[in-house]
């Protein structure tokens, strides 16, 4: 067993990451600055390279490479270790008996676990931890879990999912309690947290992943996000490439990669190859994050390279765009567009232009009962490729909410791009 991180994996770590998997959430990459907070959650932190130091007013640990500290322990950390892992965990999981920490101070467990720092250096780390959750002493508690997973739709509350399994909601809310030493509010909350991370690598975004998530704004989110884990998802990635959607992005015309990243997964899903990408590209290309900001250049050849391997004949651009817009408008962006109508879709584009391009604008006006004209402003430099793509993604949408063909065509005025969909 390693213990420690060799030089050649550190690229790996170097881009923080929340990541999220059933009821286990977790931060990995540098370490960070927490100020003396109580998390709701017990937390597992493991040193990757280095070791921890942990201060509390009920005991301290020094020197150690994985440390439990329960929920409501008033903290500080001391993270020694250059690339560190933090995992938020209930009571059941399994993950917690298996490290058999043996240093004891107050109610905090300390020791090593070199197992546990090698899996945790997986890509997919949380997919493959052995550990999953302990089935629950009683058996109460799995229907809950098991009813929520069903859930479709707005979230029920407790006292509806009591009548379900059968129960008085003050039996539920106690059994809850005590096999998680969670409340029902605590754990609903958890939940939502696990849907935000996820929803975050969907839209490279903090705003609409909240609300995607179920909270009723972005300061709730803010909010429950610091009240769980200490500090706020912004501070935890701060002046990172993993950013949120406040940090202004980089000088110049310049694309965040959240569909890019899209499109790697069609690319990979089909199992094609960008043979026309340069190797440099290609390396940027893999390693991209939706929250990442590129180049237009870059995004440009990406996505003429990606339009050529899975696509055939002249409109090959275009029908990447229609895919793109097909699989946003199902998922990222249902949130901002909300139901698929031409006047939602109306009033949400300038906003999604907004978050995805650092300079320009994307104008929307009705020319005809059954037309509208798309036009880029302030961008004299938008590209052939990213237009076509543009009008690809216009058809794509416009034809979910009118349930009819669409086509478009393009012509430029000045330094205007004008892009009309006519159904």
């Amino acid at each position: 067993m390693r213990t420690s991180v060799n030089s050649e994996e550190l690229p790996l770590l170097l881009r923080p990451a929340l990541l999220a998997v059933g009821n286990r959430l977790a931060y990995r990459g540098p370490h960070f600055e927490a100020p003396t907070h109580a998390s709701t959650l017990d937390v597992v932190l493991v040193a990757l390279d280095g070791t921890l130091d942990i201060q509390t007013p009920e005991g301290n640990l020094a020197g150690v490479q994985v440390a439990l500290v329960p929920s409501g322990v008033q903290r500080r950390y001391v993270l020694c270790a250059p690339h560190v892992a933090v995992l938020w965990v209930d009571r059941r999981d399994a993950l917690v008996p298996a490290l058999k920490l043996e240093q004891a101070d107050g109610r905090l467990r300390g020791g090593d676990a070199p197992w546990l720092r090698e899996e945790l250096m997986a890509p997919d780390a949380l997919h493959t931890l052995k550990f999953g959750l302990r089935p629950s002493l009683d058996p109460l508690i799995d229907q809950l879990f098991a009813a929520l997973d069903r859930e479709e739709g707005p979230e029920r509350g407790i006292d509806e999912l009591a009548r379900e399994l059968g129960v008085s909601q003050w039996h539920l809310m106690r059994t809850l309690k005590k096999e998680t030493g969670s409340t029902f509010r605590q754990y609903r909350l958890l939940r939502r947290l696990t849907k935000a991370i996820l929803s975050y690598a969907r839209w490279g975004s903090w705003t609409p992943a909240a609300l995607e998530a179920g909270f009723s704004s972005p300061s709730h989110f803010s909010d429950s996000f610091r009240m769980a884990f200490g500090l706020s998802a912004t501070q935890l990635l701060q002046g990172r490439s993993f950013g949120s959607e406040n940090e202004a992005p980089p000088v110049g015309a310049v694309y965040k990669a959240a569909s890019l990243v899209t499109v790697r997964n069609m690319v990979r899903a089909r199992g094609a190859e960008l043979t026309t990408l340069p190797p440099a590209d290609a390396a940027t290309f893999r390693s991209l994050a939706p929250g990442d900001w590129v180049p237009y250049e870059l995004a440009t050849r990406i996505y003429d390279a990606a339009s050529t391997a899975l696509y055939d004949g002249p409109m090959r651009v275009e029908s990447l765009g229609r895919d793109l817009a097909r699989d946003h408008l199902h998922g990222r962006y249902r949130t901002v567009v909300g139901p698929h109508s031409l006047e939602a879709l109306v009033g949400a584009t300038p906003t999604l232009w907004r978050l995805y391009n650092s300079v320009g604008a994307l104008e929307v006006a009705q020319r005809a009962p059954r037309q509208l004209r798309f036009t880029v402003v302030d961008f004299p430099t938008y590209g052939e490729v990213m237009s076509r793509s543009l009008a690809g993604y216009i058809a794509g949408s416009v034809e979910q909410a009118v349930g009819t063909p669409v086509t478009t065509s393009r012509h430029v005025e000045g330094e205007r791009q004008h892009i009309d969909a006519t159904w």
